[in-house]
Formats: structure tokens, sequence, C-alpha cells
């Protein structure tokens, strides 16, 4: 299973740079929503490497290639499932490290505030957003998730401004992606290649 989220990672290496680059547009997008930026730029880094994975994925039939090894479905499902994860500490990491360049650098930008309860609120949203994409990703591919995924993007920028309202807490949203994680492995041990 590491093996598969370590592919997952290497797809991405080139896609790491973007995510720099997107990194900075999106601080300076949020210059004037200080509040809710850190929490933007961590989702919006996040969903980006979520999607690019499984485009790439998808884009390369990598289903094939995987089935015909001698690794179990489960693991399949399970490494992109738990990839988020990965992604999402790559998507801090790079906070951080704007957050660096910021304060060493002087630069016209300010960034939002960090705390444990944006963290967790931030987490929350991608861990959603995923929840509902990747069911619908293994059972339809990219291609045709790919409305779903766009207004589950644009609903997501509706619920970041109200997320510290605490509409749903992190435990919920770790259940329900555990939900989730197990109607994808239905639907993948169940799929024709």
């Amino acid at each position: 299973m590491f093996s598969l989220i370590k592919k997952d990672l290497l797809v991405q290496r080139n896609y790491f740079l973007y995510g720099l680059f997107a990194a900075v547009v999106i601080a300076v997008s949020f210059q004037g929503l200080k509040e809710v930026m850190f929490q933007a730029m961590v989702f919006l880094l996040t969903y980006f490497f979520v999607q690019h994975a499984c485009f790439s994925d998808d884009r390369a039939c990598a289903d094939l290639l995987l089935n015909s090894l001698p690794i179990s479905r489960n693991a399949v499902v399970l490494a992109r499932y738990v990839s988020l994860f990965a992604f999402f500490a790559i998507a801090l990491l790079y906070y951080a490290l704007l957050a660096g360049v910021v304060k060493i650098l002087p630069l016209p930008l300010e960034l939002g505030p960090v705390s444990f309860e944006g963290i967790a609120e931030t987490l929350m949203l991608v861990v959603l957003v995923n929840s509902i994409f990747l069911p619908i990703f293994y059972k339809f591919g990219y291609g045709r998730s790919r409305i779903v995924n766009m207004i589950l993007l644009l609903g997501t920028f509706g619920a970041l401004g109200s997320a510290g309202e605490k509409f749903m807490n992190l435990f919920f949203a770790l259940a329900l992606y555990a939900f989730s994680y197990f109607v994808s492995l239905r639907i993948y041990l169940n799929k024709e290649f």
C-alpha cells in the first residue's frame, strides 16, 4: 500500500512545483479575506492534488496495470484514501513555507492566521468533499465525475466562510470518509476491467 501512495506522490512531482505557484496565487487572491485564506489555500491545494492523482490514473489506465500486479483491490482503494492525508500534509507544508518566505522577504502579502481549529475545519472540508467524490470517481471514472467535482468545489466555497460555525465535526467527517471508503471498495471490487 505504501508503494501505491508513493506512486501517487511521484506522479505529482512536477505538479507539486505548480502547487507552489498556486499557493502564491491563492495568497494574492485572498488578501481581503485573511480569516479564510489558510483554509482556502490548504483546501484548494489538497483538492487539486487529489484531482490530479485521479486524472493521472484515469488517463494512464493505471487500474489495468495495478490489477495485473499481485496487489489487492483493497490496497488500491485504501492507498487513494490514505494519500489524501499525505496531500493535506504537503498543502500545510506549502502554507508554512509561504509564511516563512513572507516573513523573511519584504513581500506585500499578509497571510491569514493558522490555528488547530482551522486545521481541523479544513481537514473536515477536504474529507467531506472527497467522501463524495471518490466513490463517484470509482464508479464512473474521472471524465464523467467532473461535473460533480465542479459542484463540490463551488459548494465548498459556500461552506468555507461558515466553517467556523461548526456545522459538522471532524469525527463525523472521518466516519463519513470511512463509510465512503467501503462504498468505493465495493464499487471497485465489482468493477470489470
